[in-house]
């Protein structure tokens, strides 16, 4: 039985004991069946999703509820601790219940995730992205753990977060010295993409670059008793896009998930000719491209700077400059 199939089957279950009783739901839990190290638990988080936008009619209003509540789920499970193991997991139900199938001490921290957020009302977090391009004989000498047998920079503060990656929180005077060797060192390459302004545990998105159509295919249809090839047009982007989420995850600290994707499209897209029907050749193109990817979470203190040293053998090594910062509450608006 999977993870969501054994979820589900106790919901029902769930739903019928917590909902009937007039104690808090936060507060109640329930054993997973034959499970004795684990518990179902329902968060409330009717503050967190309900939003009044003006003009809304009660179907759009559940809508917009429950996405709220999906991009809440979706952030939770990225950054909840300990992390889900294989047989948990944490639902929505209902547009405004967070229902998890985990251990005490993550129930624990699903429950603050939310009162943190109640607490903090509608805000607001800036995000900023900078990336550099390091050819590997400068990256080394930035990042000396690159470099082999070097000690590193920041002993105190590189940590290595997984092969070939290595993370370090920067204050302003690191940060600024770490610009400033950067600037005085040739060959390297800084893409700033612009900031992201954010609402809370709600993914954004940013695209730099250019938007290339092209002709994947034809789809033939009887149009007036004839046979009429209509060309099926796809769209690429050459350039960089970057998907992000942020949130409150502790009192101190704040949880960026991102997804930074760089496309370069050959150009010209070269163009083949194929038959449809009898005796007639259309166009098509099959565009050529380079995909770089990468994916992270950081947990960041609000306003300082995460460094990302990515170690790339197709190309330049990467450096991920992140920071993110939480502004002034504001009152809550309308809005998906």
């Amino acid at each position: 039985m999977t993870t969501r199939t054994k979820l589900t089957a106790v919901l029902a279950c769930a739903w019928l004991t917590l909902a009937s009783s007039h104690t808090i739901l936060r507060a109640q839990q329930m054993p997973a069946p034959r499970d004795s190290n684990r518990v179902v638990q329902m968060h409330d988080a009717k503050q967190l999703v309900t939003v009044k936008v003006p003009g809304e009619n009660a179907a759009e209003e559940r809508t917009a509820r429950n996405e709220r509540l999906q991009r809440i789920v979706a952030f939770a499970r990225r950054f909840v601790t300990p992390p889900l193991a294989a047989e948990e997991d944490i639902t929505a139900l209902s547009g405004r219940y967070l229902v998890a199938l985990a251990r005490p001490e993550q129930q624990k921290w699903l429950e603050q995730l939310v009162k943190r957020n109640v607490a903090r009302g509608f805000h607001q977090i800036l995000l900023e992205i900078r990336l550099l391009r390091i050819p590997a004989n400068d990256f080394e000498g930035l990042m000396p753990p690159f470099g082999g047998d070097q000690q590193p920079a920041m002993p105190n503060k590189l940590t290595k977060v997984s092969p070939g990656r290595y993370q370090a929180m920067l204050d302003d005077t690191e940060r600024n010295l770490l610009l400033r060797a950067v600037d005085k060192t040739k060959g390297i390459e800084m893409v700033a993409a612009p900031s992201l302004l954010v609402n809370p545990m709600t993914p954004a998105t940013i695209e730099v670059g250019t938007k290339i159509e092209y002709i994947k295919d034809y789809e033939v249809k009887i149009e007036n008793g004839k046979a009429m090839a209509h060309p099926v047009r796809e769209t690429l982007l050459d350039g960089l896009r970057i998907d992000a989420s942020c949130g409150m995850v502790n009192k101190e600290r704040i949880g960026v998930s991102f997804h930074y994707q760089e496309r370069k499209v050959a150009k010209p897209i070269p163009d083949f000719k194929t038959q449809i029907g009898v005796g007639n050749e259309f166009t098509i193109q099959l565009p050529e491209s380079t995909v770089l990817k990468v994916t992270q979470q950081l947990e960041m203190i609000d306003g300082q700077t995460t460094m990302l040293a990515v170690k790339n053998g197709e190309g330049p090594h990467l450096m991920f400059l992140v920071s993110a910062s939480m502004l002034p509450n504001k009152p809550m608006t309308g809005g998906r």
